[in-house]
């Protein structure tokens, strides 16, 4: 029985050990399976690590990412990510050589045409537009408005002034020269037809004619100046704008004010250049009787004796005249009485001092003395009548002794002011004409009034200026412009086809 109960227990205990082991080993297959997995994870983490140092950046913790601290965060790429990158990265680089070379070659583009175009203004950057619609027959007489548009207008005054200016400003005896221009380009006419300003003036039958000698070397100047414009504007002014312009702007530089304070504007068609021009015989002539001059005066422009008087000794109170067309006045031989008794014989010796020889020279000051003129603007309070003083009196080039020029006022040769209203009452004005204006009863009024009052001349002359300005403007015989555009597609007209 004993036996029996033993193997009972001993059989009840082998099954008890039977289920524990079975249990144990269990145990131990999780354990393992545990860690092989945990060995997995660890080669994966090291893994990417490598690769992550590969590219140069690592990770960061959470903590990290939170915090800011470590190396800068860096999502791991996919694969073929990074070579994409790094094309990215060349193609970027090649973009930006690009970039610079091309804006190197603008650049030198840029400069090149900027260089090229140096003072041919806006033909660099020509921006182009309409034409104005001209009228088809403007009244005569009368500003054409149509010819520019406002723009161009405003700008032509100014662009005009301006060269004018600078042409002046290099040769100061031009400004007589292209007042005496645009005086000639109004007041010419063809027989007893009324005058006009239409730049007849430079047609070659006219410009040519032997009494326009003296005045042939203001028409390149004329073109110069026109041309001048046309490249800041971008609008080709008229011939007759631009005489009556260079005119306006000549009165200005002398002293007076800018006529176009006074109402002076552009809008003068050109006379047809298949037509003849005018004969500069029918203006008025230094030779001639006063009678002569005032019915020429009034036939070319409708000008009466007052207008006459300040045409001729105002306009005379700048520039030159020839010793030929005053010698028959002097005694040639000596400094003896001059054959015309109604001039000052200290003047008329110095005259034929000059003439004969030119030795002589007008002392300023002899005559009456130099009157301190009004003050010019940036020239430290200089009158241009003082600053000029010591080139006044005779002067000029020299051609042989009938061409040698001496000025009209001695005192303020470049100043259009009343200087030579006193001279010509002081019986030493140049011309016999000139003394006729001054003691004739029909314009001595005139002279002795200005004589002594530059403010009222000032005014009148300017007046009177523009005035002349309109004279027969815009006749049937003148055409519109050609080319109102200055610039043609970018490019300039050649200066053959500017000119005519």
């Amino acid at each position: 029985m004993a036996r029996s109960g033993s193997l009972a227990g001993s059989t009840a205990m082998g099954g008890r050990r039977s289920h524990g082991g079975q249990a144990y080993l269990l145990v131990c297959l999780v354990g393992v399976g545990l860690l092989l997995l945990a060995m997995a994870e660890i080669r994966h983490a090291a893994a990417s690590d490598g690769a992550g140092k590969g590219l140069g950046v690592e990770y960061k913790t959470e903590n990290e990412k939170k915090s800011g601290d470590g190396e800068k965060y860096f999502k791991y790429p996919e694969k073929g990510d990074e070579k994409k990158g790094e094309e990215k990265k060349g193609e970027e680089k090649k973009g930006e050589e690009k970039k610079g070379e091309e804006k190197k070659g603008g650049e030198q583009q840029k400069g090149e045409e900027e260089k090229k175009g140096e003072g041919k203004g806006v033909c660099n950057y020509f921006r182009g537009g309409p034409e104005p619609s001209y009228e088809k027959q403007p009244k005569e007489g009368e500003i054409d408005y149509s010819l520019y548009g406002k723009e161009g207008r405003a700008c032509l005054l100014r662009a005009l002034h301006a060269a004018t200016f600078e042409v002046l400003d290099r040769d100061k005896t031009m400004a007589a020269t292209l007042l005496r221009m645009s005086f000639h380009d109004c007041l010419t006419r063809r027989d007893w037809a009324k005058g006009a300003c239409d730049a007849s003036v430079l047609l070659p039958r006219e410009i040519n004619h032997p009494q326009n000698e003296n005045l042939r070397r203001a028409a390149p100047v004329i073109y110069e100046i026109r041309e001048r414009a046309a490249q800041q504007c971008n609008v080709v002014p008229t011939k007759a704008d631009t005489i009556a312009a260079a005119g306006a702007a000549s009165i200005d530089w002398s002293d007076l004010e800018n006529p176009e304070k006074y109402g002076f504007t552009i809008g003068r068609r050109d006379r047809n250049p298949e037509s003849r021009g005018d004969n500069p015989m029918t203006l008025p002539l230094a030779t001639e009787t006063l009678d002569s001059n005032l019915a020429k005066f009034w036939a070319s422009g409708h000008l009466d004796a007052h207008d006459s008087t300040l045409f001729t000794i105002g306009g005379h109170s700048i520039g030159r005249s020839a010793c030929e067309h005053f010698s028959f006045r002097l005694n040639n031989q000596t400094c003896c009485r001059p054959v015309d008794p109604t001039l000052d014989p200290r003047r008329a010796c110095k005259l034929t001092q000059f003439c004969r020889s030119g030795d002589g020279g007008e002392h300023h000051g002899d005559d009456g003395g130099a009157e301190g003129g009004r003050k010019m603007s940036g020239d430290g309070g200089k009158t241009r009548g003082e600053e000029h003083k010591a080139e006044s009196g005779y002067g000029g080039k020299t051609h042989g002794k009938e061409q040698r020029r001496v000025h009209f006022d001695f005192i303020t040769p470049f100043k259009l002011d009343t200087w030579y209203f006193k001279i010509t009452l002081m019986n030493k004005g140049l011309l016999t004409t000139d003394h006729a204006f001054g003691h004739d009863p029909r314009t001595a009024p005139y002279v002795k009034f200005y004589a002594h009052n530059q403010q009222a001349f000032d005014v009148d002359y300017i007046k009177a200026f523009i005035k002349v300005s309109l004279v027969g403007i815009n006749h049937h015989k003148t055409i519109v412009p050609n080319n109102y555009f200055y610039c043609k597609t970018g490019h300039q007209q050649s200066a053959k086809g500017f000119q005519h």
